[in-house]
């Protein structure tokens, strides 16, 4: 184990509920596999994928490289949303 992941799948939306990777683990590229392989996902099935973050947590930084872009400030927490691209 070097992490943990909690997905809620609803019908129109992925939430990632919770996301971890273990401290020793870290910067081995790791997360952001994990990440892909959600969002790789949600694209085949067309969902948007939402997550909370702490404005200061250095994650952020990653779910800003994968592509996701904040849609509302709630105090502490940013609301963060990743879409997957239009359908030709």
């Amino acid at each position: 184990p070097v992490g943990q992941m909690y997905v809620e799948r609803q019908p129109t939306v992925i939430v990632l509920m919770g996301f971890a990777v273990l401290a020793e683990q870290r910067g081995r590229g790791i997360g952001a596999t994990a990440l892909r392989m959600l969002l790789d996902e949600a694209a085949r099935d067309g969902k948007p994928v939402r997550l909370h973050v702490e404005q200061t947590n250095p994650a952020r930084r990653l779910y800003e490289r994968l592509g996701f872009r904040w849609i509302a400030d709630e105090g502490v927490h940013w609301l963060m949303e990743w879409a997957p691209a239009p359908a030709d």
